[in-house]
């Protein structure tokens, strides 16, 4: 192909004859569910029409791109996808290939495509810009202003090419595209390269977390086919599924058939995971007894330490009757039972199976961790963390913890960000790009590891310390994914109580890492340095966690995780005994309503963990005297930020006013029920942004 420059007249010449007698034709090419192998839209590909004029489509647009005739192009590739297509779309999508360099072009109309649209009675929400990721590498600022274009005028936009370049992360990032084209140099003998096999795993991984649609280009085999629905690709295409050609029924029955086969919510359970091993590998024998075993001696055991150790032997037992799974038991729930004024003497001499819960998790044994773990955190916010029971034909094999399964996950998605590295070194198309991909790569596995070294235990406060500070209050902890970076904190103390809201970085797994290492770091500033001041609070934490997470390292540190922002939104509100509360807050706002208004208190623009504040007067303080009337308020921005509607924006901050002013007089738990209910209301068919977190209350001044 010819560079940009390098064209002679003839070209040019070449390019007039095909534009002045409209010498293009369309060809559709299926794009494929690979859940059910229905055709979820068709791909527009343009093509030379007249065989003495035939050229090469990217070609044929760089040498538009040097007459300034890219839009007049442009206009005749749309007109002819929309012309050919008129009354054979049946609803479905089409995929329109955009040429972003047309901003540049003189003869540029923005709107023109609507009216185009219109004019052929088609449906505006079934179309698709197409953008290819290779055009943010020469100019980022057109692939920006392309993108922009097309969603201000509520268009869906697929990048496409994803994979060919990493430096195409950025516009991911900057754009956020309703779907995800995998470069077919991806898709090309996945079935026998483990590195593009992890690395397209790591992309639908990425999708799923940020709410957009998988489309795997270039099937070429069954071979390939198969290997991208066990990865849970949403959509392909590609010549093994149907070539392109003229908008009729090309799609075989038997690759629909294929395909539904093929999917792992239809497959039978031997079905092995490509990446993630089954329960069975990291399952252990666990504690067992027969059902007909005193909970009064399950008890005993719980809470024998006569070996010296200052932790119980165990903390969990399954009840096991000829092999079947009957009951499970933890130290906790037990705790619960027989502790207490009568607990021990109206439950210890009953058999444990009486006492035990018998709505417990059990799995089959191939199941993969990654759904285990997905299904495991389904379960009551309260039962958590409860052990997972593993199964082989209906009979128990052993536990298994959130822990390891959390542990598993995290250290493969630390080999897949390793593996991503080692093929984009591999596959350097070039110097320049080979820096880019290399250097992007290591970003990732660096961002990997930093999170995976920080996994510490950590459980969410217990009710019982809510019961005590506040007369009334509600909590939501809504996770998007299987876990999260939403977290809440509360310690008590003599003079009150101290509470943290919190939203870390990341989604997933990441999160969740750096969530359990800003509890574990507020424990610590909390009991031994005894902050009990909210600016305090922050400051500390914001100083101890930038360290940790080398925000405070050297220069060349500093340059290689400039792009990593670390670190969480921090609201830390403390109440004394007399009901007085003080809040400090980074980002997250703070919302009072004492029955007549509602006050919102801003958040400050800090990152709690970038490590950017000097002193603790850096962070201001708001006190709000005790009120019988007062109700507070704290949510994270995934509540706030979702878009929904008829018109696409953001949930905001006015119709949260309105509802809890409203409800003033209702039980927090209503009222938390009915901000609940209006979000998903106002979400509809939106995919979730962010994890939600609320967390409401009433205080009560004990000491007045």
């Amino acid at each position: 192909m010819k560079s940009v420059g390098a064209f002679v007249q003839a070209d040019f010449e070449h390019l007039n004859m095909i534009l002045e007698g409209k010498h293009i034709k369309t060809l559709y090419q299926p794009v494929v569910s690979l859940v059910d192998g229905q055709i979820f839209g068709y791909e527009a590909l343009s093509r030379v029409s007249e065989k003495s004029l035939e050229i090469g489509i990217e070609e044929m647009f760089k040498i538009a791109d040097e007459m300034n005739k890219s839009w007049e192009l442009e206009l005749l590739c749309r007109t002819k996808a929309f012309e050919n297509c008129l009354h054979k779309l049946n609803e479905k999508r089409l995929f329109l290939n955009v040429n972003p360099n047309i901003l540049c072009d003189d003869a540029f109309k923005k709107g023109f495509t609507r009216n185009v649209i219109n004019e052929y009675g088609l449906n505006p929400s079934n179309v698709i810009f197409e953008i290819t990721e290779h055009v943010s590498v020469a100019d980022s600022k057109i692939f920006l202003n392309s993108t922009r274009n097309y969603q201000s005028q509520n268009y869906e936009i697929a990048i496409d090419d994803v994979g060919s370049g990493y430096s195409g992360l950025n516009a991911i990032a900057s754009v956020r595209p309703n779907y995800i084209k995998l470069d077919m140099g991806l898709v090309r003998n996945i079935d026998k390269d483990e590195m593009k096999l992890l690395l397209c795993k790591s992309i639908v991984d990425f999708g799923k977390n940020a709410g957009i649609k998988i489309i795997a280009e270039g099937i070429e085999t069954e071979e390939e086919l198969k290997v991208l629905i066990q990865l849970r690709i949403d959509y392909g295409q590609g010549y093994f599924l149907c070539v392109p050609q003229e908008l009729h029924g090309c799609f075989m029955s038997e690759k629909i058939e294929s395909i539904i086969k093929t999917h792992p919510s239809n497959c039978a359970k031997n079905t092995v995971n490509l990446v993630f091993p089954a329960l069975e590998k990291v399952a252990k024998p666990g504690l067992t007894v027969f059902s007909n075993k005193k909970a009064g001696e399950i008890y005993e055991t719980f809470n024998d330490k006569s070996n010296g150790e200052t932790k119980p032997l165990t903390t969990a037992v399954a009840i096991v009757d000829n092999g079947v799974t009957l009951g499970f038991v933890t130290k906790s729930f037990l705790d619960k039972k027989l502790g207490g004024r009568f607990g021990f003497d109206l439950f210890s001499r009953k058999e444990i199976l009486e006492v035990a819960e018998v709505d417990f998790l059990k799995l089959d044994h191939l199941t993969s961790v990654d759904e285990a773990a997905d299904i495991a955190m389904q379960r009551p916010y309260e039962r958590l963390y409860d052990p997972i029971v593993a199964e082989k034909d209906g009979r128990y094999l052993g536990v298994v913890t959130v822990k390891d399964l959390l542990d598993v996950c995290t250290k493969i998605q630390v080999e897949s960000a390793i593996k991503a590295k080692q093929f984009a070194e591999r596959n350097a198309l070039d110097s320049e790009i080979a820096k880019e991909r290399s250097e992007a790569a290591r970003e990732a596995v660096m961002s990997s590891i930093e999170y995976a070294s920080k996994i510490q235990k950590s459980l969410l406060p217990n009710s019982s310390i809510f019961d005590k500070i506040f007369s009334d209050y509600s909590i939501i902890l809504n996770q998007r994914d299987i876990v999260g970076g939403d977290i809440y904190w509360v310690k008590e103390f003599d003079e009150g109580a101290v509470l943290c809201v919190c939203d870390c970085t990341g989604h997933g797994t990441p999160g969740a890492m750096l969530s359990m290492l800003v509890v574990s770091i507020l424990e610590l500033i909390v009991n031994e340095h005894n902050y009990k001041d909210a600016n305090k609070i922050i400051w500390s934490l914001d100083q101890r966690l930038a360290k940790v997470l080398g925000a405070t390292d050297s220069p060349q540190k500093k340059s290689m995780l400039s792009n990593i922002n670390d670190g969480c939104d921090l609201a830390v509100l403390c109440i004394s005994n007399d009901g007085d509360v003080s809040i400090s807050s980074g980002h997250t706002h703070v919302f009072v309503c004492d029955g007549d208004s509602v006050t919102q208190i801003k958040g400050q623009k800090i990152y709690v963990g970038e490590g950017r504040l000097k002193n603790i007067d850096d962070v201001k303080v708001t006190n709000v005297p005790y009120n019988p009337d007062n109700k507070f308020y704290i949510a994270s921005d995934g509540l706030f930020d979702q878009i929904g509607g008829e018109s696409g924006l953001p949930f905001g901050y006015s119709p949260f006013k309105k509802l809890i002013s409203d409800s003033h007089s209702e039980s927090q738990s209503v009222i938390s029920e009915k901000i609940w209910d209006a979000f998903e209301h106002y979400r509809g068919k939106q995919p979730r942004r962010d994890d939600v977190e609320l967390i409401t209350f009433r205080p009560q001044a004990l000491a007045r």
